[in-house]
């Protein structure tokens, strides 16, 4: 399993203390996604209200009823009002039992009471579109969120993790969410009011009786709290194995071509299997708790109500110190107080669910952000004299990248950096383009520090070629069209000329409208690296930084290429990282990275005029 999600985790958790518990700072965070939509939430309780009063009037006069219409009194009236309850409940039947016969009281009662279910019903679709559109808004705002905050991600972090897992993040566990934004904002304010007015209507019939039923009610509470404790951590696992699945599908499926190369395909399917074992595992485990608590706890509720009943029927049978009436109600009066507490077991149990994958999300969006230019940072001005590392330096994870590098580049030459691969040439390039920023020294443009120059604004100065030129599923218009949306035609095809493919020539063959295929696999290796090159080129760029723009190119397509840079070279500075030796012909400065450090930096005879800087304790 990558440890990623784990990574994660552990970050959030230490930084929330040693308890795995909800804390009141993550409910108030929770809370304030929900506080825009207030407005909407305050009319769906409002609905919520009408709900549990239509609930209430029904079950106050069912009760009369079912006493006094199945079993009617001389005259119709209402029953003495030795309670509470038996006198507003004989008030609400007394309009029905006044029909003329028993009969007609009972259709008058029943179509009453549909009428009230039908208008309880409306209620409750209405108050579920609502929450339905508050939920998904507020699950709209994390993805941004979580979107935007991957977007600040440095470039260590997209080296890391893996995509597969970033987008469980994104989809499975944001959806998971749901429990606390539909159900938590319904459930913990309408079952609440339902369960209070139940128990105020019971303990207005018999005291006594509430009394136990409660003292009952609250051991069924001590099992729930601790089965969704153990559930929490199922769900956790849940959370985890799913990424992982989902992490190496996804890294399956982009290097599907070198497990067939080796004949792997069986091995990885039988990593597939494994994973999707542990999955399946987790999953039955936590589907066993998850469905176990609610129905132990239901259980308690239904053997509590037994009693209760057993109970009253000895106190009417056998010591005549309780009447008929009061059993009915509380039969009545049962499964309003054992549904709201059901229905809230269920929902600690989501909770739960919600709260592992909820950890997930705010570990992400606690992520420490990388280092950032200051907050007075000002516009890049045009490029004119030179990029300068003064014993620049990069770590990472308590890893030295870079060593002290310093550095001059003049505006207008061409800089090879060479060496072997992992030396550091492809993190000196992100240092130029702003990718990432000095841990030591500093990365100065004309005299100012990269830091104080807004990224974008400075990265609209560069044009890059990355040494995956990944292009996108889409036609070449689209691929050059994605560094400058405004791009023109005209601009386009100028500068795939650049790149050395004019307009009519085979690589064109349906004109700009040529799909380019997932990730450029419908062109060849050349084609693709210069539309990536047109690309870099679309918005007239200072600079070029080209990251191995030769690996793995034929001789003939290779030779292409550099003739492309060459002819570029007179109106550009440009920064290529490479071995190929073949490059170093173009170079005004060619410079040799060993371990992080530079072993040497040299001048072509050919362009003295070059400054060069390097300090002696990088030469090797």
């Amino acid at each position: 399993m990558s440890a990623a999600p784990n990574t994660l985790l552990a970050a959030h958790q230490s930084s929330n203390g040693k308890s795995r518990s909800p804390s009141a700072k993550t409910i108030r965070r929770l809370l304030g996604y929900l506080r825009p939509y207030s407005s909407v939430i305050a009319l769906t309780w409002f609905f919520s209200l009408l709900i549990v009063c239509f609930q209430v009037v029904s079950v106050m006069a069912g009760a009369a009823l079912v006493e006094d219409v199945l079993a009617p009194s001389a005259s119709p009236q209402p029953p003495a009002a030795n309670g509470l309850f038996p006198g507003l409940s004989g008030r609400l039947a007394l309009p029905f039992l006044q029909q003329g016969s028993p009969f007609a009281s009972l259709a008058a009662a029943v179509l009453a009471l549909l009428a009230a279910q039908l208008a309880v019903a409306g209620f409750r679709v209405s108050k579920q579109v609502l929450f339905a559109r508050v939920t998904q808004s507020v699950l709209a705002d994390i993805r941004h969120l979580l979107f935007e905050r991957l977007t600040e991600c440095d470039l260590a972090f997209h080296r890391e993790y893996r995509s597969g897992e970033t987008a469980s993040l994104f989809f499975n566990d944001v959806d998971q969410l749901q429990a606390i934004f539909v159900d938590g904002a319904d459930r913990l304010f309408l079952q609440p009011i339902r369960l209070c007015a139940g128990i105020g209507l019971m303990a207005a019939l018999s005291l006594q009786l509430t009394l136990y039923l409660l003292a009952i009610l609250l051991l069924a509470g001590v099992f729930i709290h601790l089965s969704g404790k153990l559930l929490e951590k199922k769900y956790r696992a849940v959370a985890e194995n799913r990424a992982t699945l989902q992490g190496h599908l996804v890294e399956y499926l982009s290097t599907v071509l070198l497990a067939r190369a080796f004949g792997r395909e069986r091995f990885e399917q039988e990593r597939t299997d494994a994973k999707c074992r542990e999955l399946k595992r987790t999953l039955v485990e936590a589907a066993a708790i998850g469905s176990a608590a609610p129905a132990i706890a239901s259980s308690i509720f239904l053997s509590a109500g037994a009693i209760i009943l057993l109970w009253c029927g000895y106190q009417v049978f056998d010591k005549h110190t309780m009447t008929s009436a009061v059993v009915v109600r509380m039969a009545f009066l049962l499964p309003f107080v054992t549904y709201p507490l059901e229905a809230l077991a269920s929902f600690f149990n989501s909770w739960r669910n919600s709260m592992a994958s909820c950890k997930r999300v705010f570990a992400f969006l606690d992520r420490p952000a990388p280092e950032r230019e200051s907050p007075d940072a000002i516009d890049a001005p045009v490029f004119r004299d030179s990029i300068v590392l003064e014993k620049a330096g990069v770590a990472s994870g308590g890893h030295r990248i870079l060593k002290e590098i310093d550095l001059t580049i003049p505006r207008g030459a061409v800089v090879v950096l060479y060496g072997p691969s992992g030396a550091g040439k492809s993190t000196i390039l992100s240092l130029i383009a702003g990718f990432i920023y000095a841990t030591e020294g500093a990365v100065r443009v004309d005299g100012t520090d990269l830091r104080r120059i807004h990224c974008k604004a400075w990265r609209r100065q560069i044009g890059i070629v990355p040494q995956d030129c990944v292009l996108l599923n889409g036609s070449i218009f689209d691929n050059i069209r994605y560094a400058k949306p405004d791009a023109q035609e005209a601009e386009i095809l100028h500068a795939l000329d650049q790149a050395g493919i004019a307009a009519g020539s085979a690589v064109l063959r349906d004109g700009l409208q040529t799909n380019a295929g997932n990730r450029g696999e419908l062109l060849s290796g050349g084609e693709r690296q210069r539309i990536a090159i047109a690309r870099a080129l679309i918005n007239r760029p200072e600079i070029l930084l080209l990251d191995e723009p030769t690996s793995m190119l034929d001789e003939a397509t290779k030779a292409s290429i550099i003739s492309v840079i060459r002819a570029i070279a007179a109106n550009h500075t440009i920064v290529i990282a490479s071995h190929d030796r073949a490059l170093r012909e173009l170079a005004d400065i060619t410079i040799e990275v060993t371990g992080g450090c530079l072993a040497g930096v040299f001048s072509e005879p050919s362009e003295p005029q070059f400054e060069i800087a390097c300090s002696a304790e990088n030469l090797a």
